[in-house]
């Protein structure tokens, strides 16, 4: 195989909206059954009373606990953790592992 054929990543996509959905849903529900939050409960003067929101605010600042394993089509797989927000609704990641 040629080096022109090869896929490069230089650096991960941005989420993708589906994965921000599984993210919130799957801390949500981390939350609901006891974990432990990663922000304070009080941010930027609101109150964040409900999982939803916690995990929202997590998300936004980079400091959800979760890693997001991205299949390709020729079989590889790519681990990436979400480290900040970007814009409005873009979120950037760091590669953990590339198989």
């Amino acid at each position: 195989m040629n080096s022109s054929n090869k896929r490069k990543h230089d650096a991960p996509r941005p989420l993708t909206k589906y994965e921000i959905a599984r993210i919130l849903s799957t801390r949500a529900e981390q939350l609901a059954r006891g974990a432990v939050t990663t922000v304070p409960l009080y941010v930027k003067e609101n109150r964040l009373d409900t999982h939803s929101a916690i995990a929202l605010a997590e998300l936004a600042l980079g400091r959800i606990p979760l890693l997001i394993v991205r299949p390709f089509p020729d079989g590889k797989n790519e681990t990436v953790r979400v480290i900040g927000q970007i814009g409005d609704r873009m979120y950037k990641t760091q590669r953990v592992s590339s198989t």
